[in-house]
């Protein structure tokens, strides 16, 4: 049998077997990949960008379970198998395995009962702190926290003044930030989960050590002030650029037409006191709506003679009765008084300018329109100085820039690669030599039968002629030449 098929593969051509064997290897090499791809385990992203403690504390664990996994990233990546991701995932989470190295209170489900009251107080710290950063690990723009309490001692006997301290570092995700209202948040969170500590006493750190709570430093507390106004600037700025936009984008669709808003505050505090007097009305005589008093006083006063010559005559008694009574009157009023007391707080607009540039094309009147309508949705305010302009994109002196599309300015939102979440995360960092390999193997033996074919056809193109078919050929000519000579020799 063995030297039959020898004798049989000696009697092909040279190209027949170059074939047989070229297909012989494809066959093994399409048998090999799909066993490989059948049989191979694929490993799947349990979790990612861990922390060497965190990570030692999950192999710990998958050891004791005795589920295989695979380490990637220098040991920050752990992948298991594809079909047991999910149900690990929640088996270590059911356990309490604690990432990012905090402890909660599950720190006394096996306490013991020896311990003394001050491992009891170490441990109640070590659970309130751990609690308090999961808490803020749960906002979205945060990665990790820590939180260090500083609690004085205080007993039955004795009760400290120290008050209570606490100390927080966040690290942010890439592309955010805290915001001034979320640190305050922060702040007021501690204090209301640590007893008598106040929200001034928390100080919030960044990862690169920079205090986002606000200090008492008279330099600092400048800067902070500064950068407080230069906030409520951009959120204002930013508010009327998205009422405008909004209507640009109904009209002339998105993105096509560009809004520029600047908005000057005035951070001044004004205290204005005003003090008027109620005017009163005399009816009858009378003052009417008016707190009044009266004072009579009567006195006695000597009747003024007159000379004459009778005046000689007059007697002792007639000088005793020679005096009048006079009264006299004081009236005083008391007028009511009306006192008004005006503050104006910091942060009002002291003026307002809106830029917009419409696309090109746009009529005068169009825009005489939309003018009004962009001046009455912001409140434009002309006694308080406030301008408008807006100019359709062909009337500039440069040209070439009217066929780029205008954007509308907005405050940048992160990118979605930011936002994405853990899993989605775990997901892309999956090896791709397993998706990849089965199209790449079919591709190259596409290419290697290609060219087989190829070879092939110029080798049968190219081969020679047996001895028998030449001799059969070169008779056929001789014949055709003998028929042409006798043909000739008949026309003569």
């Amino acid at each position: 049998m063995l030297n039959n098929s020898k004798e049989w593969f000696l009697s092909l051509s040279r190209a027949s077997r170059t074939g047989l064997l070229i297909g012989v290897v494809l066959i093994a090499a399409l048998f090999i990949a799909t066993s490989y791809w059948a049989f191979s385990t694929n490993y799947q992203v349990l979790f990612s960008d861990l922390d060497p403690q965190d990570g030692s504390i999950i192999i710990s664990e998958l050891d004791r379970m005795k589920v295989p996994y695979q380490l990637q990233d220098d040991g920050k990546t752990i992948l298991v198998e594809e079909s047991q991701v999910y149900k690990t995932r929640l088996q270590l989470m059911g356990k309490g395995v604690n990432l990012k190295g905090t402890v909660g209170f599950e720190i006394f489900n096996e306490s013991d009962f020896g311990m003394t009251d001050f491992a009891q107080r170490i441990n109640y710290q070590r659970a309130l702190q751990g609690e308090i950063a999961r808490t803020i690990m749960g906002l979205e723009e945060v990665e990790s926290a820590r939180v260090h309490l500083v609690v004085p001692e205080s007993g039955i006997l004795k009760k400290s003044d120290k008050q209570p301290k606490a100390s927080i570092t966040v690290t942010t995700k890439p592309g955010y930030k805290l915001a001034l209202n979320q640190v305050v948040g922060i702040q007021r969170l501690v204090a209301a989960a640590v007893p008598d500590i106040e929200p001034s006493a928390v100080t919030i750190l960044d990862n690169r050590g920079v205090a986002l709570t606000r200090v008492t430093d008279k330099d600092q507390e400048e800067a902070r002030s500064i950068e407080s106004k230069l906030t409520i600037k951009q959120q204002t700025e930013e508010y009327f650029t998205k009422k405008i936009a909004a209507i640009l984008d109904k009209t002339f669709g998105p993105g096509k037409a560009i809004v520029s808003v600047d908005v000057t505050l005035n951070h001044d505090s004004l205290k204005v006191t005003r003090e008027d007097v109620l005017p009163a009305t005399i009816a009858n005589g009378d003052v009417d709506g008016a707190v009044s008093r009266r004072k009579s006083q009567a006195r006695m006063m000597p009747k003024p003679k007159k000379a004459s010559a009778t005046q000689a005559s007059m007697t002792a008694a007639d000088e005793d009765s020679s005096t009048v009574e006079s009264t006299t009157d004081e009236i005083e009023y008391m007028h009511g008084r009306k006192i008004e007391q005006l503050v104006s707080a910091p942060g009002s607009i002291k003026r307002l300018s809106v830029g917009v540039i419409l696309p090109n094309d746009v009529d005068p009147a169009r825009v005489e329109m939309l003018s009004k309508v962009i001046s009455m949705s912001v409140g434009l305010n002309n006694a308080r100085g406030d301008a408008l302009a807006v100019y359709p994109l062909d009337q500039f002196a440069v040209k070439g820039q009217g066929t780029e599309q205008a954007t509308v300015a907005r405050t940048p939102e992160p990118s979605p690669e930011t936002r994405r979440t853990a899993s989605t995360a775990n997901e892309a960092k999956e090896p791709k030599s397993d998706k990849y390999f089965i199209p790449v193997v079919l591709a190259l033996l596409v290419l290697v039968v290609v060219i087989a074919g190829l070879i092939w056809k110029r080798q049968s193109a190219s081969k020679r002629l047996t001895p028998a078919q030449r001799e059969k050929i070169l008779k056929e000519i001789q014949q055709w030449l003998a028929q042409s000579n006798d043909r000739a020799a008949g026309n003569a």
